[in-house]
């Protein structure tokens, strides 16, 4: 599982410790390659369901959220490996801003202050350093995680410092882009971004349902594999998603798993974070 690669992946704090370098990506994808053979999601689903697994080890490359640099910077080096990628894209990012967490790093690493209040949590303090920065951040990253995104984007505003240092997101062209490519297919990531364990029922149908519709729109196709939201899942949300139409989900639970018992938990298949796994841990 990866988010964004990018050059500026080597912060320590903040969303940038979920990123990774390209360099840090190629040599992953080195290993990956080496030692497994690389299927697609919906390849290894089907083998799976048709109870022919593959006899080979086997790995799947995720990424989540939908950032503009799975296009630019990893895809060249996916197509160097020749392996393939399921990219998951949150519907509300697409053509839009960059996860509320990027934009609240990038606000606090540019400011010399912060005084908010939201959900009964206050932070009022001085940003001198990096300490105080992340300190910052995962109070308000705590508390912001479970609000709806104009609540979010509301107390990010209120911060004085810039975005620039967010990562772009993709657009609707860059995603018929990537959807086209041989390597590449598309699933969904969520509508809203916000873990789907907290929405009651009727807004967690919602939520589901439109992250499917809206990829169909721009890509005049059926989206079949989902990834949760920050590994929120439960059985009232897995079912949800099988309601909704898609084939296999994938969680953020940091475990390997054998392909025969892919079917059997196909909508709760575990994934290794590329970006806190050192290489052999694959």
């Amino acid at each position: 599982m990866y988010h964004s690669v990018h050059p500026g992946a080597e912060k320590e704090w903040g969303p940038w410790q979920y990123a990774v370098t390209p360099e840090t990506f190629e040599r992953q994808l080195a290993y990956i390659t080496t030692e497994y053979d690389v299927s697609s999601l919906s390849d290894l689903l089907e083998s799976c369901l048709a109870g022919s697994p593959p006899a080979e080890p086997t790995a799947v490359i995720t990424f989540d959220d939908g950032y503009r640099d799975n296009l630019t910077e990893a895809l060249p080096l996916l197509e160097r490996y020749e392996a393939p990628a399921t990219v998951f894209v949150a519907g509300k990012y697409l053509d839009g801003m960059s996860p509320y967490e990027y934009r609240l790093a990038a606000k606090l690493q540019s400011a010399t202050g912060v005084a908010v209040s939201i959900g009964g949590e206050t932070v009022d303090q001085p940003l001198t350093d990096d300490e105080s920065r992340h300190d910052a951040y995962e109070r308000l990253r705590a508390t912001l995680k479970f609000e709806r995104s104009d609540v979010r984007d509301a107390v990010i505003a209120r911060i004085d410092g810039t975005t620039t240092a967010a990562p772009a997101m993709l657009s609707g062209n860059e995603l018929r882009r990537l959807d086209t490519h041989r390597l590449i297919e598309i699933g969904a990531h969520g509508y809203e971004h916000v873990p789907l364990t907290s929405l009651d029922e009727d807004a967690l149908t919602s939520d589901v349902l439109r992250s499917k519709t809206e990829l169909e729109r721009y890509l005049d196709r059926d989206i079949e594999q989902f990834s949760y939201p920050y590994g929120a899942c439960s059985e009232a949300v897995a079912e949800a998603v099988e309601r909704a139409g898609f084939r296999s989900a994938v969680t953020t639970v940091p475990r390997r798993i054998s392909a025969a018992a892919v079917s059997g938990s196909r909508f709760r298949i575990p994934r290794l974070d590329g970006a806190t796994v050192s290489v052999p841990r694959y």
